[in-house]
């Protein structure tokens, strides 16, 4: 099962060792936790749950780029403060 939605699911691919063998990071495994918690237990067919998956993961790059950006503006503000008491 794991190698067959390692073909449809493209954010699944464990790296392989020097001799062939696939070693899966946690990220790999909360990967495959997370798509089969959607076709076995939620329903989706392949093809949702790689729309839902890609989809999730835009919408985490987006928070991510929001936190940055906060984070960003906080170090200027500070940096602000920091030369107007100089």
């Amino acid at each position: 099962m794991l190698r067959f939605w390692e073909t449809e699911f493209p954010n699944l691919a464990p790296e392989k060792s020097d001799s062939g063998h696939r070693v899966y990071k946690r990220k790999d495994v909360e990967n495959v936790l997370r798509i089969k918690e959607l076709l076995y237990d939620r329903g989706y067919t392949i093809a949702g749950a790689r729309k839902y998956l890609s989809k999730s993961r835009g919408s985490k790059r987006a928070e991510r780029d929001q936190v940055l950006i906060q984070v960003r503006n906080g170090l200027k503000d500070i940096l602000t403060l920091l030369r107007r008491k100089t």
